[in-house]
């Protein structure tokens, strides 16, 4: 009988023990207790003991045992240390866990491998949703890029106002207001200052809020040798800045754009492409799909704008396959451009109906076919007087009297 006791509490011992390890090889600390549908997820995350790095494929979510699709984006900060972000679906609410599974990790000398679970709460709300992306800033190497973009999406219907904010010097922004038509997007930049961001270390904030809704955008500027993006499994747009924008002119067309998309999974997949919002108005994809894309394979999707009518165009390329998506966000501003120019004879006269530019204004391939025109009409001239001049010395000379054909009145 003691024999038995003695099993069942060093059984015991076994499980307390083997949840105390567990409990300390991932900690996930959420920005907060609870979050709204559509929103950006921001969580620390603190490992010790790993024997292997954390990866992006090793996180699912799960809402009442449904697996929910997250595209999640997982940056190592150091050996102990990672920051995480996704982007929660507006369909979902209620309890939420997020698992780690299958990590590896030793403690006092032996080797274990656990899924790690932490619970979050998604709530409904009637208040104006935004999410942002990036929601973490990684000051890698300032010398080489020191100037950031970040996209804000609103998620509902309404209009509204996001105010930013940086208390730092060293932090400056290219805008404190971003107003947010319903359902369309909008981006500011991060300026930081090489000079005086050189004494700086850990992280920074920046504050992103709209009401009483908003986020705290870290801006990491400690010691950026191990900063590492960890990706996982998937098919994924591997652009930096997620974000397409550019303008044309009416009637122009622009060549050569491109996005690119890397095959995470270990197996060739077929994927197909679309446009959303009114993009099919001004863009042509290069191709709408594409079989076997090999493992780690990267791939450009070549894009074509064309300036068919004035205004503005926004949705997004959507990457499928048959289990997973992505998407890639592009703008698209047409301008009404129309250019005239009146060449006068006279310094001054008025020509109804257009527009006197000077030579500063002209165009320069208008300047290079003037330049152009001159030219070959002063060769022309030169070789009629040249001709000329021949036939009249040949003229004086044989004392003939006939006029040649350019000199004829």
């Amino acid at each position: 009988m003691i024999s038995l006791k003695l099993f069942f509490i060093s059984f015991l011992f076994f499980v307390l023990l083997s949840g105390f390890v567990s409990s300390q090889a991932v900690n996930v600390d959420f920005v907060k207790d609870s979050f709204f549908s559509g929103e950006t997820v921001q969580a620390e995350v603190f490992v010790d003991g790993l024997e292997f790095n954390l990866e992006s494929n090793m996180l699912n979510l799960f809402q009442n045992d449904s697996s929910v699709s997250i595209n999640p984006h997982l940056i190592k900060i150091n050996s102990s240390y990672y920051y995480l972000y996704f982007d929660l679906d507006e369909e979902f609410s209620g309890n939420h866990n997020l698992i780690f599974e299958d990590v590896i990790f030793s403690e006092n000398g032996s080797t274990y491998q656990s899924d790690f679970s932490f619970s979050f709460d998604v709530q409904e709300t009637n208040s104006s949703i935004f999410s942002i992306s990036p929601g973490f800033v990684k000051a890698d190497d300032l010398q080489f890029n020191n100037l950031f973009y970040v996209y804000l999406f609103n998620n509902r219907d309404e209009e509204i106002d996001v105010v930013l904010n940086s208390e730092y010097s060293f932090i400056d922004l290219s805008s404190t207001l971003v107003h947010l038509n319903g359902g369309s997007s909008g981006f500011f930049t991060i300026y930081l200052s090489e000079l005086l961001v050189s004494n700086e270390s850990d992280i920074k904030f920046v504050d992103i809020f709209s009401g009483s809704f908003g986020y705290n955008l870290p801006v990491w500027f400690g010691n950026t040798e191990d900063v590492v993006e960890v990706s996982g499994d998937g098919v994924y747009f591997v652009e930096g800045s997620e974000f397409f924008d550019v303008t044309v002119e009416k009637g122009e067309t622009l060549s050569g754009g491109y996005v690119r998309f890397e095959n995470g999974f270990d197996y060739a997949v077929d994927l197909e492409f679309s446009l959303t919002g009114n993009l099919d108005d001004v863009i042509e994809l290069e191709f709408e799909s594409l079989e076997n894309v090999e493992p780690s394979e990267i791939v450009s999707l070549g894009i074509e704008v064309f300036g068919s009518e004035a205004g503005s165009y926004e949705g997004y390329v959507i990457l499928n396959g048959s289990n997973f998506e992505d998407n890639f966000l592009i703008k698209v501003t047409v301008l009404d451009v129309v250019r005239e120019i009146v060449l006068n004879d006279t310094v001054g006269d008025n020509v109804s109906g257009g527009d006197v530019v000077d030579d500063s204004e002209v165009p320069e391939d208008e300047e290079e076919k003037s330049e152009f025109k001159f030219g070959t009409w002063f060769w022309v001239a030169l070789f009629v007087l040249a001709i000329g001049l021949f036939m009249f010395i040949r003229y004086k000379k044989k004392k003939v009297k006939k006029s040649h054909p350019f000199f004829q009145k």
